[in-house]
């Protein structure tokens, strides 16, 4: 059966959809676009100003996403002969705890350094740098967010990173990154509501990789087209070149990512 940490864990309501202003007409953009992402998201990226933002308060922090924008638009800017497309940060959360959000989901942008990162993460800014932390209403919202966005697209805790975790760099920096690892810790799966159907015969296993028996004494095999509901979903063992892993609802195991479509 599953572990006692996942179903003391999954009592926990799921992530309800925070406030969020739209700010996306305010931000200078580009003629162009770098693209677009062809599937969901399968990761998100936490990300800092680096400089010190000297006028923390709401208008401040919305001008200097202005400025940003205007930096990294310019000719050399992201290390592209003509800059990038506009900002490039999908969600900013201010130091009042406002959320905002300042591209599409769907806009792939240049903002980690790395082409997987790129291509498959939503990037969450905090308008900070320096020796500055967040204050607590800010990381509050961008745990909210963060808990939102990785239920919303199916994607687990354990792909919630920093920036230095795609490349070196120093963002998101001294304060923002431990308090990521010590909620990341924390926290041992995304918690979902979905409805799943078998692609082929599976086992449920007791734990998320093939290297757990198979559930109730192995005879927990779901057949082509059995569906199940979901609670959860996480990082556990590769299987089929993929390493994320469904808890079924009901608490009799997991089932690889690979082996499942989503029905509901």
């Amino acid at each position: 059966m599953s572990t006692p940490i996942f179903n003391e864990r999954l009592k926990a309501n799921l992530p309800v959809a925070p406030e969020i202003r739209d700010i996306r007409e305010l931000i200078p953009r580009a003629d162009w676009s770098i693209g677009r992402r062809d599937g969901a998201p399968r990761y998100i990226t936490l990300h800092y100003n680096g400089p010190t933002v000297m006028n923390r308060t709401p208008k401040g922090e919305v001008n200097q996403l202005i400025g940003d924008a205007k930096w990294q638009m310019r000719p050399g800017g992201l290390g592209a002969k003509n800059g990038g497309d506009g900002l490039q940060y999908h969600y900013v959360v201010l130091s009042d705890g406002t959320i905002h959000q300042t591209r599409d989901e769907g806009d792939v942008l240049w903002h980690c350094g790395n082409s997987v990162g790129n291509q498959w993460s939503l990037s969450v800014h905090l308008p900070l740098g320096g020796q500055q932390d967040a204050t607590e209403p800010q990381w509050e919202a961008t745990l909210r967010l963060f808990g939102w966005l990785a239920s919303k697209h199916l994607i687990p805790v354990q792909r919630v990173l920093g920036h230095k975790e795609w490349k070196s760099t120093a963002c998101p920096g001294p304060f923002l990154f431990p308090r990521l690892l010590r909620w990341r810790d924390a926290a041992p799966a995304t918690v979902i509501a979905a409805t799943f159907a078998a692609q082929h015969d599976v086992g449920i296993y007791e734990g998320p990789g093939m290297t757990f028996p198979i559930a109730l004494g192995s005879s927990a095999v779901m057949k082509k087209g059995d569906e199940f509901q979901a609670d959860a979903v996480l990082v556990g063992q590769r299987y089929n070149s993929d390493v994320r892993w469904f808890h079924r609802a009901d608490g009799v195991g997991f089932v690889p990512w690979t082996t499942v479509r989503q029905v509901g």
